[in-house]
């Protein structure tokens, strides 16, 4: 029977959101900050606008959650960034990524 701990150690290791963009792959928020990581991201979506963060979840896309996927590689925290639906929803979504550091 597998633990918690054996879990996390698993997912931990499998696991690619520590990954971090470099110059064109860094994400540009709309009259914001360049992100180059997942702490990044968390730290800008505190102090985002809510304009800024419905340009880019609008229109049925979530750059975000491409951005996590398709540069940093992980599926699994872009999957949650899809769910969220506010930027307190989003920060909850990135709490994930605590546990593969």
């Amino acid at each position: 029977m597998r633990t918690t701990k054996t879990k996390t150690k698993k997912f931990a290791a499998m696991c690619t959101c520590h990954n971090e963009a470099q110059g064109e792959a860094c994400f540009w928020v709309n009259n914001g900050p360049v992100i180059k990581n997942v702490e990044e991201l968390k730290k800008a979506f505190q102090g985002m606008k809510k304009e800024q963060f419905a340009h880019h979840t609008g229109n049925g896309s979530n750059d975000f959650a491409n951005w996590v996927e398709n540069v940093l590689g992980c599926s699994h925290c872009a999957t949650a960034l899809r769910k969220a639906k506010t930027k307190a929803g989003a920060i909850k979504a990135l709490s994930v990524c605590d546990n593969c550091k």
